[in-house]
């Protein structure tokens, strides 16, 4: 029986469960501190709870690993986060030296990374060996698995966020629609934009449709640079998935270009990818 502890570093929410066999037997979520000694301490108590869960309830098994997912950038082979934009309090924060107090292995990957191993392991297709996750959250995260193993080149494979959009990066022109949107909604984000949308409010449909082409215009580059199987879409955007598909997908099309036959394009279907991702890193 595999055992292990899996930990999702996110935006707003830190999310723990105990894993057994790519099922999640315990769950917990805590929302983020704001202060670096407040997030130690809750990482550290949460994880020991999770231990302490395991020693009573699994008395025969042995814990694996703990196996992170997290934001980036990071160092993810020493476990550094350098400086991430919308958790600052975490600039150069090393996840394996807090946890080394735990006496177990510890694996770190980058949340996107975990989310596509998660997809490839889970998604029994065998017609979809070579997957890439795309993560819609506070910013756009990327990560390709071929033949359920991740692949990041010498690196920074996958980081599509980060590609060119004319003079911007596409994460740059992907806040910046968000914000404009909320700010003509006068709403606080652009989940506020969402719920506008699916009662049908004109103003917040043309801004799914801003976005939707946009990560259709980033989706149809995916398709060039990588032509996997299959692109799967999670992330707290993707939750409004109706709103978006059409435009992701005509996007594709209007510029077909080179592309022979697009992907499967979806929705994430697994719950909780990120952690179920954490707890195969060491398997794959």
């Amino acid at each position: 029986m595999a055992l292990s502890v899996s930990i999702d570093i996110g935006g707003s929410q830190l999310r723990f469960g105990l894993v057994q066999d790519c099922k999640i037997v315990k769950f917990s979520v805590q929302q983020t501190p704001s202060k670096r000694e407040d997030f130690q301490e809750v990482l550290i108590s949460k994880t020991k709870e999770l231990l302490a869960y395991a020693g009573e309830e699994y008395k025969r098994h042995k814990i694996s690993h703990i196996g992170v997912s997290t934001i980036g950038p990071a160092d993810y082979k020493q476990g550094i986060i350098m400086h991430p934009h919308n958790l600052p309090f975490l600039k150069e924060f090393n996840i394996k030296r807090l946890l080394s107090i735990l006496k177990l292995p510890i694996k770190v990957e980058n949340d996107a990374n975990c989310f596509a191993l998660a997809q490839a392991v889970l998604d029994k297709n065998p017609s979809r060996k070579n997957v890439f996750g795309v993560t819609l959250g506070t910013g756009i995260g990327g990560g390709l698995c071929i033949d359920e193993k991740i692949y990041k080149g010498r690196g920074n494979a996958g980081e599509i966020g980060h590609w060119s959009y004319g003079d911007k990066r596409f994460e740059d022109e992907f806040q910046r629609i968000k914000e404009e949107y909320a700010k003509k909604l006068k709403v606080e984000d652009f989940q506020g934009v969402g719920k506008a949308a699916k009662k049908g409010n004109k103003v917040a449909l043309e801004g799914f449709q801003r976005i939707g082409t946009l990560i259709g215009e980033l989706s149809r580059n995916i398709i060039l640079a990588y032509d996997p199987d299959v692109i799967v879409f999670g992330g707290g955007l993707s939750y409004s998935w109706s709103l978006l598909k059409r435009h992701i997908i005509r996007a594709i099309k209007k510029r077909n270009g080179l592309i022979a036959k697009r992907p499967i394009i979806k929705r994430n279907t697994i719950p909780k990818a990120n952690l179920l991702g954490a707890s195969l890193l060491t398997k794959y």
